[in-house]
């Protein structure tokens, strides 16, 4: 009798550690597989950021053609030293969304506003953006929309109309809308980070760092990483955090 139950303990025992190492070896498959969907999503988010940026770039620069050549902005400017015509005010205003833009700007070698496309009332104002924290490639950065400061993603860009220089900034709000555009389908969150602060998911109750290419939100964890988004005036590091959810 003892026989029989010593064998059939060790029966019980081997079926047992074979179901354990059976489902290790799952658990670690599926991580490695999930991880390696990670970094293709990861590739493909850092893809349409780069593109993005570079859409903002080229249309600031074809904007600033536009105006150089504006006859009648030159005349209104130059001539007649008029910055409140119009003709001179309205110029980003026209232009901001049928560029697809969120903010839009023109200023003069001072830094003074001629023209805002997202906060008119600015013109004869000076600009956030005097100070050289812009460039011609895309950055993070805050502008003042309507008397509140908002993270956006601007780039600038210079002209000149006879010899006079003038600068061009313009781009996006860093908002939901981007982030979805950011995302590659469906089975993809993306949040933005500026330094503790996250948002793009609603009822975050609790929120741990990255570690070992996984985020624990709300108690539960994904597979996540994280891309830095260059950043020009602003103390904190801004940054996507990718992570799956199916």
């Amino acid at each position: 009798m003892k026989i029989v139950v010593t064998a059939i303990i060790s029966i019980i025992i081997t079926a047992l550690l074979m179901f354990l190492f059976m489902n290790v070896q799952l658990n670690h498959g599926k991580n490695a597989a999930d991880l390696e969907r990670l970094h293709f999503v990861e590739q493909a988010v850092r893809k349409r950021l780069d593109d993005l940026s570079t859409r903002i770039e080229f249309q600031l620069k074809a904007f600033s053609d536009v105006v150089a050549s504006h006859k009648e902005f030159s005349l209104r400017l130059l001539v007649e030293n008029d910055r409140s015509s119009p003709v001179v005010t309205e110029m980003a205003s026209q232009f901001l969304k049928p560029m697809g833009f969120s903010v839009l700007e023109i200023t003069d070698s001072s830094g003074s506003i001629l023209s805002s496309g997202h906060f008119p009332a600015s013109a004869g104002n000076r600009s956030v953006h005097t100070d050289g924290r812009l460039s011609e490639k895309a950055a993070a950065t805050m502008e003042n929309i309507m008397g509140t400061p908002i993270l956006t993603l601007q780039a600038e860009t210079g002209f000149s109309i006879a010899g006079f220089p003038f600068h061009l900034t313009g781009g996006l709000t860093i908002d939901d809308t981007l982030l979805a555009r950011l995302a590659p389908n469906g089975n993809v969150t993306l949040l933005l980070k500026k330094g503790g602060e996250y948002t793009g998911m609603e009822n975050i109750r609790s929120i741990s760092a990255i570690t070992d290419r996984h985020i624990i939100i709300n108690d539960k964890k994904y597979p996540a990483s994280e891309i830095e988004i260059p950043s020009r005036g602003i103390d904190e590091m801004v940054s996507l955090i990718v992570f799956l959810t199916k």
